[in-house]
């Protein structure tokens, strides 16, 4: 029979610092916790963006302490679930540390992917943590494209897709109202790889042919990325700094802006930005990473192929867009009714994940 008395072990990167991934895994932990209170969870959050040996340290440190307790509780028989947000990176070394004692003790397995850095291209540890946590294991994916891509590691794995907009935490959207094209904003953790660059260049090359304003809110990921930003604000007047923003901070600024830039260079997954700008209505302008072909489309802002040009296909939709106001108005109102249209059916999906988390069956064991 089953043992009441066992619990879910939730683990991942947590808050701070607060990124997409860790957001996710935050709202994820808050859901099961609320269904069973006696879950535990394991942060191996840094509680830094920085890069650097000493953060690399840090978490290894931290993973050094927290495994052995895993272990123990695990060979105690505490835990009937693991849920576990993957890395995109080395850190799936730790991740198949963990899923190699989630499976030794026949924990029921689920894996959180949000990331496509390893979608894209096929890796060792990704094999192997797919190879371990067996077949009986359930991915969790963000959009088709990465359950195709995923399925190209193993046939014979089940997936459920689970689009980021459910976590988007705005309760009241309110309605999108007519106005002229204006502010242009970016949202993120600032650096040369999230496009903070392409930023400032898509602002002064509009600023040529149109009276814009640029806001840019987030943390800056590195000294360097922070030098860069703060001279090109002093260059370029019409655009302002708010800082890290959260909370009602995070609603002016949306409130404030008419369309966000995503000019991300990374192997973005599934963007929880894009979904709080579309939840407002604000077109979205990004390459055409990961999910976010998906999320966008053609009638909610515009996706830009990677080999193109960022800089002049963005100037011209937003000049388009300027010149056109009947039509910007017509795609925030797209915009916000795609963004319902994906969190309705994303609902069904989290509820239905939820349940299997929190209530397993007897037959817990996953088959190599």
């Amino acid at each position: 029979m089953f043992n009441s008395n066992k619990t879910v072990c939730i683990i991942g990167l947590f808050p701070p610092p607060i990124h997409g991934f860790a957001m996710v895994n935050d709202a994820m932990r808050n859901l099961i916790i609320k269904i069973d209170p006696n879950s535990n969870a394991f942060n191996l959050s840094s509680h830094s963006l920085n890069r650097t040996f000493i953060n690399i340290s840090r978490r290894f440190l931290k993973f050094l302490y927290l495994y052995p307790k895993y272990i123990l509780f695990s060979i105690l028989n505490r835990y009937h679930t693991l849920y576990i947000g993957i890395s995109g990176g080395l850190g799936q070394f730790y991740d198949l540390l963990i899923l190699s004692v989630a499976r030794t003790t026949k924990q029921r397995i689920f894996i959180h992917h949000h990331s496509f850095s390893y979608i894209i291209k096929t890796n060792l540890l990704t094999s192997l943590i797919i190879k371990i946590a067996g077949k009986n294991a359930l991915h969790i994916v963000l959009c088709d494209l990465m359950k195709d891509k995923l399925l190209t590691y193993r046939e014979k794995i089940s997936c459920i897709t689970l689009s980021n907009s459910v976590f988007s935490t705005y309760n009241d959207m309110g309605k999108t109202k007519n106005r002229q094209l204006k502010t242009i904003g970016y949202l993120g953790n600032i650096s040369h790889e999230k496009g903070i660059a392409l930023f400032f260049e898509v602002l002064d090359k509009l600023n040529n042919q149109e009276s814009i304003i640029g806001i840019i809110g987030g943390p800056f990921q590195d000294h360097n990325s922070e030098i860069f930003t703060r001279k090109k604000l002093i260059l370029q007047s019409n655009i302002s700094y708010l800082g890290p923003i959260y909370g009602d901070d995070k609603d002016n600024f949306f409130n404030t802006i008419d369309v966000l830039l995503m000019p991300s260079l990374l192997e973005e997954a599934e963007p929880l930005v894009i979904h709080e700008a579309m939840e407002k209505g604000i077109p979205v302008l990004a390459f055409g990473k990961g999910c976010i072909d998906e999320i966008i489309g053609s009638d909610s802002g515009n996706v830009i192929d990677i080999n193109s040009n960022f800089t002049d296909t963005t100037v011209k939709q937003i000049i388009y867009w300027i010149k056109n106001p009947d039509n910007f108005n017509q795609i925030k109102i797209d915009t916000q009714n795609k963004f319902k249209n994906t969190k309705s059916r994303s609902i069904e999906s989290l509820d239905l994940l939820i349940h299997k988390i929190t209530k397993p069956t007897t037959k817990n064991v996953s088959k190599p």
